[in-house]
């Protein structure tokens, strides 16, 4: 269910973003890139058909065909926005749901603000795009809520992961796909992943 990507092209494109040297512009364009490389690894178990399409010579040839209008791109407001463009690079013709939930500082519990979900997602394949897995709570809840629109398949992507939120979601989770760029030490007693990354929306959007 977890899949780490730990290649050192990866990590040295995660270290990037841990310098705080790392200026806005940059941050943006190396999360895009990380986006792409992180759909891209979701893609290889796709389901892919083959059409017969004309070729130069004037011969049919066994095409391999994705139809991505199944794919729904979700990103999880604020961050994930930031990771959107790259997914989409990859997938231009998939939908874009978005979703909105803020994290209660005091529980530490998701906070919905924004879903308008389609009633019956049977024959789609949701991507759930969130900078940071930190003790899963948001993505779990997401999880929960495109179940209960019957969706048909599900997919995470994150950059950087924590152990704990890693093991929520295999426990609460556990038929849901997960690839992660980092897997991370430990949260902190605010819940926050260490070493990490710092607030992914603040440096994505220089607030």
């Amino acid at each position: 269910m977890i899949n780490i990507i730990d290649n050192k092209f990866m990590t040295s494109l995660v270290d990037q973003l841990r310098h705080t040297g790392t200026e806005p512009a940059e941050f943006y364009r190396i999360t895009l890139l990380i986006s792409q490389l992180l759909t891209y690894e979701a893609l290889k178990d796709e389901e892919y058909n083959i059409e017969d399409i004309p070729m130069w010579t004037g011969e049919q040839y066994p095409a391999t065909v994705f139809d991505q209008k199944r794919i729904v791109i979700m990103p999880i407001l604020r961050a994930g926005i930031g990771m959107l463009d790259g997914a989409r690079h990859l997938l231009p013709a998939a939908q874009v749901q978005i979703l909105g939930m803020y994290r209660n500082e005091e529980t530490l519990q998701p906070v919905w603000y924004y879903n308008k979900l389609p009633k019956n997602m049977d024959r789609q394949h949701a991507i759930l795009i969130d900078p940071m897995l930190a003790t899963g709570g948001t993505l779990v809840d997401a999880v929960q809520e495109l179940k209960k629109h019957n969706c048909g398949r599900i997919t995470i992507l994150a950059i950087v992961a924590s152990p704990e939120g890693i093991e929520r979601l295999e426990k609460e989770t556990p038929d849901v796909q997960v690839f992660v760029a980092a897997k991370d030490d430990h949260l902190n007693d605010n819940g926050y992943i260490l070493p990490g990354l710092g607030d992914a929306g603040d440096r994505i959007f220089n607030t």
